[in-house]
């Protein structure tokens, strides 16, 4: 015989005592319990079926994936924004030169470098390459001169992963800047020389 419990406070119904021997609960006076009967109705409105579940899984599995998508499409389209702008993507170039700098009025002894006026002409002395608006992109030195005669020495230099710009500005110490068009420097095979002097 299945036992009886009381709804209040849980109490095993002892024989067949029609109160409650813990809270006094009259047990003959209980209402039974409603039993609705079950039916394809209100248990498919209760239950998902097994298509509901799955479809609706499905369906936040598209959501999170469009949503990285357009996350990972932001992210490449602002790197690349940044890229352009700072000339990475551009086509890069090694610019070689001579500057030949000649003193008629001086004969060049075992160091070949300039003297007098021309004292800042030597071996390490600064190369500035510029775009048109005066950004810097890229720097050399002069390296040892070489004699071509008495009174004339002829310096070489090389700059390094020069981006493709429309205009470029370059200046040997402290002598003034020379412009070149980008037409120009891919005529000449990314070579520039330089003369001082006379």
């Amino acid at each position: 015989m299945e036992r009886e419990f009381c709804p209040q406070c849980g109490t095993a119904r002892t024989g067949a005592l029609r109160f409650c021997r813990s809270c006094g609960l009259d047990f003959d006076a209980m209402q039974p319990p409603e039993v609705r009967p079950v039916t394809a109705a209100n248990t498919s409105a209760a239950v998902p079926t097994a298509d509901q579940s799955r479809g609706s899984g499905v369906g936040r599995r598209v959501w999170i994936a469009l949503g990285t998508v357009i996350f990972l499409a932001v992210v490449a389209a602002a790197a690349f924004v940044g890229l352009t702008s700072s000339g990475a993507l551009l086509p890069k170039h090694d610019v070689s030169g001579t500057f030949t700098l000649t003193d008629t009025s001086a004969s060049f002894g075992g160091v070949c470098s300039g003297s007098g006026g021309y004292s800042d002409i030597r071996l390490g002395t600064n190369v500035v390459l510029r775009d048109g608006d005066g950004k810097l992109l890229a720097t050399g030195s002069l390296g040892a001169g070489e004699r071509s005669n008495a009174t004339r020495c002829v310096f070489i230099f090389n700059l390094r992963n020069v981006p493709e710009v429309p205009f470029y500005t370059i200046e040997v110490g402290s002598r003034g800047d020379l412009s070149y068009s980008l037409e120009e420097m891919i005529a000449t095979g990314w070579s520039i020389d330089l003369t001082l002097g006379s």
